[in-house]
């Protein structure tokens, strides 16, 4: 048996940066990130354990041979009650929204905290009743007795029943859950969960079967199946954990990027009508969403206030020049909204009057009672993105320069 195979190759890497980017949840008070990191901590420990080279130094050091057998999986059972914790704590009155019925959960809820210490129990007992197995053979395939049926059993049947309580969680509520991270995370756990079951019932069979001259049955293909069975479990299940997160940090990456890109039009527009521009508590700085929402409130406002500054002439005027610049579509529709806001911004700077009521209102306006649904503003944000590059455009800058000579309304 090598040191490490492809299969430890394959799962440590991405295990070992789950474990390590969910490491700071485990001091949080939040019981359901406990959990989260609990179980992928376990996972990992689980994985690494098996790992021929780990096997054999532990083996080495502590004397007892096949122990770390044991210790796999009991760290498996371990990881397999957090993951039905967390999917119960993650589903719970998701959906109904309602509470469980009175007195019914504690009682459940006594009987699932005393399964794993009676299953780890059942399962050392059997274990050190057991042969030792050849420290160079997989505990699978070691020759069957009593004990090792035993042993098999009460690994296999508490593992089915946490993949089965899992994948019926995930079943029930991934229907029920809104379209979003959460379904997609339900979704991934509910694969893990019924790979897990296959492998399960995998193990299941061959032990039931027995060692037979079959192809199928051959100590080294069953290993081999085993292994290609769990390591899309271990991994749908990483998957399914961190899809929420990775989609919150996409979002995050996205909305710092365009506040990097909108911020030069929102700082021309904040000098130019500074009453825009409303203090923000610190607590609220440090979240990119809630930044640029006000970024783009702030600068749909102070296009309203600095719209009297350009009229419908002037606006014709440049989507004349701009298209025979060779713009086109809504590039040259952003490239008109950018030169008529670099006029009024100008004019206004340079004390010029502006008319009573507005005769030029620019797109997009500012948000008005409730506001727009979260489509509508990631729309609102792409456009003043493209408003804010052709800003500083230098074709924008020079139809400019010509608009500000020209009349202040339209005729």
């Amino acid at each position: 048996m090598t040191a490490i195979r492809p299969f430890d190759l394959v799962l440590l890497g991405p295990l070992w940066i789950a474990t390590v980017y969910s490491a700071r949840r485990a001091l949080t008070r939040d019981r359901r990130s406990g959990l989260l990191s609990g179980m992928i901590a376990l996972i990992t420990l689980s994985v690494t354990l098996g790992t021929p080279a780990v096997r054999r130094a532990l083996e080495a050091a502590t004397g007892a041979e096949g122990v770390t057998n044991l210790l796999t999986h009991l760290l498996s059972l371990a990881a397999a009650t957090c993951l039905i914790a967390f999917i119960r704590g993650l589903t719970h009155g998701a959906a109904t929204g309602t509470a469980p019925e009175a007195g019914s959960a504690p009682r459940r809820g006594r009987w699932r905290a005393l399964a794993l210490p009676v299953a780890a129990a059942a399962l050392s007992c059997s274990f050190f009743l057991s042969p030792r197995p050849d420290p160079e053979a997989h505990l699978l395939t070691q020759t069957p007795t009593a004990p090792v049926y035993a042993y098999w059993s009460i690994y296999l049947l508490y593992l089915g029943w946490g993949m089965a309580e899992a994948g019926r969680m995930c079943h029930r509520y991934r229907h029920q859950a809104p379209p979003g991270p959460l379904r997609t995370s339900l979704r991934l756990l509910y694969a893990a969960s019924v790979s897990g079951l296959a492998y399960a019932a995998h193990r299941a069979v061959f032990l039931a079967v027995g060692r037979r001259d079959l192809w199928l049955f051959r100590d080294d293909v069953v290993i081999a199946t085993t292994q290609l069975l769990l390591a899309p479990t271990l991994l749908l299940i990483v998957a399914g954990i961190a899809w929420p997160g990775l989609v919150d940090l996409a979002r995050g990456r996205r909305c710092r990027r365009r506040l990097r890109r909108v911020r030069p039009l929102w700082e021309a527009i904040g000098d130019a009508v500074p009453e825009v521009v409303l203090p923000l508590p610190p607590e609220l700085s440090s979240a990119p969403d809630v930044l640029l929402y006000r970024r783009i409130i702030e600068i749909s406002d102070g296009m309203l206030v600095l719209a009297p500054y350009c009229g419908e002439g002037a606006r014709a005027e440049a989507g004349r020049l701009l298209a025979s610049a060779g713009l086109t579509g809504v590039r040259l529709e952003a490239a008109v909204e950018a030169a008529c806001l670099r006029c009024a911004i100008a004019r206004r700077c340079g004390g010029a009057d502006a008319t009573a009521v507005p005769e030029y209102a620019p797109e997009p306006s500012g948000p008005a009672g409730p506001g727009p649904d979260p489509d509508d503003w990631e729309a609102l944000g792409a456009r003043l993105e493209l408003v804010a590059r052709c800003y500083a455009d230098p074709v924008v800058l020079r139809i400019a320069a010509t608009l500000r000579h020209g009349p202040l309304r339209a005729a």
